[in-house]
């Protein structure tokens, strides 16, 4: 797999986001999430996985520039891979953990959401979701995530307004479970992932499910219906405009 480096240590899977140079998630690396956890499901010397990237980025979102060169029929492909992905790790039964390695807005912050337990890296670094700045409708699947973490009426206000949150304040929203310095991450993260793989695996399968029951039944949503306006602004005259703004201006800050 091309975008991610996979290793399994102590019955951990470590799965390292690996696109340089901010681990922006493309149909490819959508693809190679969706494989890597198929495989994970099945395969019973995997207790856990371990998701992270490296500092200072988790991930930076979805690969506007590249997206914005697919046509109708890629679009439509990339967010139905995604919307698999989002079903595939919100059902995965066994203990998953994201270690925030730094900034995470967007797509990014989305792949966190799906984690039983996210680590954050202190320090200047931003989470959340931006989208409707930057001209991305967001599909109501996704709206529902932020809702089961943050609440229905801080996730509206966070997403309307495109509110990135630094770490400090990500804690204190619930957006996440713990900051940590960069130097203590492994270790953190290792020490929770430990905890969680000492409790009963069936029961622990079992709860997670049950109280994801409701969440699931939200995301599993029929994929044109849920997704269309999000594609449909894609192409908008307004959206295109301001994505192809912010990929100038992406491309003068590399």
């Amino acid at each position: 797999m091309n975008t991610l480096k996979i290793n399994l240590v102590d019955q951990i899977a470590q799965v390292e986001l690996n696109r340089p140079k901010a681990n922006a998630i493309n149909l490819e690396m959508a693809t190679d999430l969706l494989e890597a956890f198929k495989s994970f499901k099945l395969d019973e010397e995997v207790k856990a996985v371990w998701l992270h990237g490296s500092s200072p980025f988790f991930s930076a979102g979805l690969d506007v520039p590249e997206l914005y060169g697919y046509d109708k029929d890629e679009i439509r492909n990339f967010w139905r891979k995604f919307h698999e992905l989002l079903l595939s790790l919100n059902s995965f039964s066994k203990p998953l953990l994201a270690s925030i390695t730094g900034h995470s807005p967007a797509g990014g912050c989305v792949l966190a959401l799906c984690a039983d337990y996210r680590i954050m890296e202190s320090g200047s670094f931003k989470i959340g979701l931006n989208e409707v700045p930057v001209g991305i409708v967001v599909p109501e699947p996704i709206f529902h995530l932020y809702a089961w973490t943050l609440g229905k009426r801080l996730a509206y206000a966070s997403l309307m307004t495109g509110k990135l949150y630094n770490p400090k304040e990500a804690l204190e929203a619930g957006l996440v479970d713990q900051v940590v310095e960069g130097k203590e991450m492994k270790e953190a993260s290792q020490e929770v992932l430990k905890s969680m793989m000492a409790l009963p695996p069936s029961t622990f399968s079992k709860t997670k499910s049950n109280l994801k029951n409701d969440l699931l039944r939200k995301l599993d949503q029929d994929f044109e219906e849920a997704y269309s306006s999000s594609m449909e602004a894609w192409w908008s005259e307004e959206s295109q405009e301001i994505l192809k703004n912010l990929i100038k201006s992406l491309g003068k800050k590399q």
